[in-house]
């Protein structure tokens, strides 16, 4: 809008002249009518300066747009503008015209006209786009004004290898942003549902001394990334650091915005300099446990866990990273030879660790002395006219030759015996049994909250998902097929037409190969975590009437059904968001059941174990300790790396992946924190308000209920026809609801309207069915629900069945 000063007054212009006109037209006219241009304060170009800008970042970063694209329709749009500007500014000139002469006063119409047209050709809007038209004026603005931490570089061996992004400085950005609340979860009744319920936050001595301190939670992990730049394609892997807080609610924490980045890192040459990437990071880490000064008030953190993948596990663990001999687990001193062996569990403890320790910091000052003695042997050979020079330099190549030639092999265990022909057949007193398995004195050893030997929790994405379920479904599968229960293209059909549920959409299984002869060939079941957990849950319902018509009447004693009814409840467990009691002694139940069952399989289906198989054994343990396996599970913070490919692939850069991946990370985190990072409701409405009139819906509603069929809660969705449970009488027996329709009050208070029965699990497949005749309706608060995703029921209105996605716990 273009702003004048009429009479001292402001207004929007247009004014009506007759407010201003005097009946005598004579008199002077900057008596009559004083037109100025009213210029926009600072402050208000700078406000506007500031929301382009984040405009242009979320293009780029949330809508994975090359910035030349954002400039290009920018400057379109520019153009696009001027012609509207001249346009309205053409239209209102002959407004004005028109009117000066009905009313005689053409003078004060020119002045009119002539300060129209300067206000229109100095458009703030465009003036504002076009001090952003170029990456390098957007780079200098966006840091300069948002909150933003210029990434650093990590320097090896004289070579800049990655970015690096200051944990503080982001810490600080975080907790002083307005939105950000800090939430404390913690149970009241007794079970284990959130991080400070779980034994490691009880036991750990440094949240016990000081209570107030901030939950750390970070992860690593080595992305790919692909050139998309022509045919010449090959993979790019970069190591990424990322970290999350646990004050922030566990639904809010599960969002990508949530997750922050620490590092990206060229991992071809960073590969063996590991240390120097997580020193820096410990530097940052050693400043937080200490304190920091926020708005005068000193402010702690702690690093709770780190969450990685096994081979990052053994790493931070300072583990040998070889899956496929010798000691093969970081909780416990399992032999990979002893995979198929039942034995009682030796866990490792503090006392072993340090004994392991001084034995590898003995062969580490032993073999500093041997390259110091070697120096100065070869130091006596070089004439004294070239030592002076050459000294300094000679030195430094003998230390980075042997610092190369230690990183080429990961252990020194492997060089000893790597020519035997039973690797795990070591001695007991021997040198590297001396170890138990530790090869390397691990990182963040320096630290007082975290310790390498308790803080690396299980993934269950890739223990049990990718790892467990992968081999074990095919195994399933094959048999199946193989004892013609049921044919491939039959299973792949049914696989296609099965009904799947909103929240399984994304996650479909892969189809299997078409021939039998392809299918033995596979080892493990193709498609990624969670469609491999979809296969699992549907698998019953989908092979229970070819088995039942092939084998009518001893398919109950079917072994393969019997393994794939438990692996079905063992995942079911598994993926609950809470555990008590109960619920962990069916988890010890239903793992021993799993392995018998497992071991019964005829021989020619049957797989080796493999080390994931003896991690999954260990939940039952480790679940008390560690909490529920989803608030440490990988999956969440894998979504990242595909964030981070688009975002590269948009910007067709492949020079310098780590800065170009770091700066959109640094960007996407000013934008949030401009908008604000948590400022959200829990609520989002998804489909369009339900007019429903005369029902039995009336007697649920209020003055102000809006009625919708889809929302989303707590980033979980829920949807007409979903069922959800309510209430548990035992594991075999629920209360449940199918889906009616959602109440939104004016409150905010969400109501679900439900269809209520009790549901009894079926004895052989293990789904849940519900058969009655009446129908019960009932109205409960969405939180007072037991099961925090619902899946799809299938069948009539009075007799359906349904998979639960995780096994509820009582509240």
């Amino acid at each position: 809008m273009v702003y004048n000063k009429v009479d001292s007054d402001l207004e929007v212009f247009p004014t009506t002249l007759e407010e201003s006109y005097h009946d005598d037209v004579n008199e002077d006219i900057n008596t009559i009518l004083e037109v100025k241009d009213l210029e926009l304060d600072i402050d208000d170009r700078h406000t506007l300066k500031l929301a382009m800008a984040n405009y242009q970042i979320k293009l780029c970063t949330m809508k994975s747009l090359p910035y030349s694209s954002v400039i290009y329709s920018q400057n379109e749009h520019i153009k696009l503008l001027k012609l509207s500007s001249e346009m309205n500014c053409s239209s209102i000139k002959n407004i004005i015209q028109q009117h000066c002469q009905e009313n005689d006063c053409e003078s004060v119409g020119i002045e009119l006209i002539q300060k129209i047209t300067s206000s229109f050709e100095q458009n703030v809007y465009i003036q504002t786009l076009q001090e952003l038209n170029s990456a390098y004026k957007f780079q200098k603005f966006v840091e300069a004004n948002f909150c933003f931490t210029k990434p650093e570089d990590i320097i090896v061996n004289k070579a800049c290898v990655g970015k690096f992004v200051s944990i503080v400085e982001t810490f600080k950005f975080i907790i002083s942003e307005a939105t950000f609340t800090k939430k404390v979860e913690k149970s009241n009744d007794g079970n284990i549902r959130y991080l400070r319920d779980a034994d490691i936050f009880k036991s750990n001595t440094y949240f016990q001394e000081n209570p107030e301190a901030y939950i750390l939670i970070l992860h690593s992990d080595v992305v790919s990334v692909v050139n998309p730049l022509g045919g010449a394609k090959n993979s790019y892997q970069m190591l990424r650091l990322s970290f999350s807080l646990g004050e922030i609610e566990s639904w809010r924490r599960s969002k990508l915005k949530n997750m922050f980045t620490i590092c990206n890192v060229n991992y071809s040459l960073c590969k063996g300099f590991e240390d120097v990437i997580h020193g820096r990071v410990e530097k940052d880490l050693i400043e937080l446990e200490n304190g920091i000064l926020i708005d005068g008030k000193l402010v702690k953190a702690g690093l709770l866990f780190f969450v990685s993948d096994s081979l990052e596990a053994h790493y931070l663990a300072g583990l040998s990273r070889q899956f496929s001999w010798y000691y093969i687990c970081r909780f416990c001193f399992k032999l990979y030879a002893s995979l198929n062996i039942d034995e009682p569990i030796v866990w490792r403890s503090m006392k072993k660790f340090e004994a392991a320790m001084k034995v590898i910091e003995k062969e580490i000052n032993e073999k500093n002395e041997l390259n110091i003695q070697l120096i100065d042997q070869s130091s006596e050979l070089v004439d004294e006219d070239e030592a002076c020079d050459n000294e300094e330099t000679y030195c430094n190549d003998l230390l980075n030759d042997e610092d190369t030639n230690e990183n080429e092999v990961e252990s020194p265990i492997l060089i000893e015996y790597e020519d035997d022909d039973d690797n795990s057949d070591v001695e007991e007193g021997d040198h590297c049994d001396m170890k138990m398995g530790w090869v390397r004195c691990p990182p963040y050893m320096q630290l007082k909250s975290y310790h390498p030997l308790v803080a690396l929790p299980p993934c269950i994405l890739h223990d049990l998902l990718e790892g467990v379920l992968s081999y074990d479904s095919l195994m399933a599968v094959k048999y199946l097929v193989i004892y013609n229960f049921i044919s491939i293209e039959n299973l792949n059909l049914e696989l296609k037409s099965f009904p799947y549920s909103q929240n399984e959409t994304q996650s479909r299984p892969v189809l299997l190969p078409k021939t039998l002869q392809s299918l033995k060939k596979l080892k493990k079941m193709p498609g990624k975590g969670y469609s491999i957990a979809t296969l699992v849950r549907v698998l019953p319902r989908i092979i229970e009437k070819h088995v039942i018509c092939k084998d009518p009447t001893n398919y109950r004693e079917n072994p393969a059904i019997k393994f794939i009814s438990v692996m079905t409840e063992l995942l079911e467990i598994c993926l609950s968001d809470c555990f008590d009691s109960e619920l962990l002694d069916n988890l010890k139940i239903t793992t021993d059941d799993y392995f018998l069952l497992r071991n019964s399989l005829p021989v020619d289906i049957k797989t080796n174990l493999k080390p994931k198989h003896h991690y999954v054994s260990h939940l039952y343990d480790l679940i008390p300790f560690y909490g529920p396996p989803l608030l440490y599970s990988t999956a969440r913070w894998e979504s990242k790396h595909t964030e981070a490919t688009m975002m590269q692939n948009a910007s067709k850069n492949f020079r310098n992946v780590p800065l170009t991946v770091t700066r959109a990370d640094q960007y996407r985190l000013a934008s949030l924190l401009y908008e604000g990072l948590n400022p959200e409701d829990a609520l989002e409405i998804c489909s369009k308000e339900v007019q429903i009139k005369g029902s039995f819906v009336d007697q649920y509603k209020l003055e102000k209920t809006k009625i919708y069929d889809e929302i989303i809660y707590k980033a979980t969705k829920y949807h007409r026809d979903g069922v959800l449970v309510l209430g548990i009488s035992s594991r075999d027996k629920i209360e449940v609801g199918q889906i009616e329709h959602f109440l939104v009050d004016d409150s905010s208070k969400i109501r679900v309207l439900v269809k209520f029965a009790t549901a009894v699990r079926e004895n052989v497949f293990k789904y849940f069915y519900v058969n009655q005749d009446v129908i019960n309706h009932k109205c409960i608060f969405i939180d007072d629900i037991l099961s925090f995703k619902c899946l799809k029921a299938h069948g009539s209105y009075t007799n359906y069945v349904f998979s639960l996605y995780n096994a509820p716990v009582a509240k």
